[in-house]
């Protein structure tokens, strides 16, 4: 007497694959199994998406807060970093 599980209907469906008419339904119906087509980008969109990058806000930021002290901050400008940090 055997102790093997035996495998109800469903599960030898599902251990043999697809029939070659069930592929080609879902070929038909669902289409190639494919990775989506990058866009080019241009040099515009390069460009905007270059400037919506919170680093170069961050860089100046740095550029800003280096200044020098004048008469009308004394105290220079490095609290400008804090400003474009938040921005």
């Amino acid at each position: 007497m055997s102790m093997r599980p035996t495998v109800n209907e469903t599960e030898a469906i599902l251990l043999q694959g697809l029939s070659s008419d069930e592929a080609a339904r879902r070929l038909a119906a669902d289409g190639y199994n494919e990775l989506p087509v990058v866009m080019k980008r241009n040099l515009a969109r390069q460009a905007r998406d270059v400037v919506r990058e919170p680093m170069l806000l961050l860089l100046l930021g740095v550029k800003q807060s280096a200044k020098a002290p004048d008469q009308t901050h004394p105290l220079g400008y490095g609290r400008d970093l804090y400003f474009w940090s938040f921005v």
